[in-house]
């Protein structure tokens, strides 16, 4: 009842515009048998994202079938540049398909109790391959 904010300027764009949506990054399959492979696809496309403008938070979505990141600027613009950009483009044999958030959209895939139990089998196995 008493929660007043101000209405938005006219022209003025959302908050949520400054996430942009990259699909077909990865395969999930491919983080299966190698985990590194996370970092290596987190470091890659934020280093190109930086060329666009400061990167406030990226996020990978290793179990989504269409291999989807979500990346957040600081500022609108910046996000604009990197749909405009990025979009179309090959990544290591891929094509991205690059969109500003809708916001609305989740992108978390849940996992059952037995993929869990397998995933976390495997970090073991992994983990224990380097000692």
């Amino acid at each position: 009842l008493f929660d007043w904010r101000p209405e938005p300027l006219r022209g003025q764009r959302q908050k949520h515009e400054r996430s942009v949506i990259i699909r077909n990054v990865f395969s999930p399959k491919e983080f299966e048998n190698n985990m590194e492979k996370i970092l290596t696809h987190k470091e890659s496309i934020r280093n190109q994202c930086q060329n666009f403008g400061h990167v406030t938070k990226l996020e990978i979505f290793d179990l989504h079938p269409d291999g989807v990141m979500q990346i957040t600027f600081q500022e609108v613009e910046a996000a604009d540049m990197c749909v405009a950009t990025l979009n179309n483009r090959l990544y290591l044999g891929r094509t991205l398909s690059v969109t500003t958030w809708d916001g609305r959209e989740k992108f978390r895939v849940e996992e059952t109790k037995e993929q869990r139990e397998e995933r976390l089998k495997k970090w073991d196995k992994f983990l224990e391959a380097d000692k």
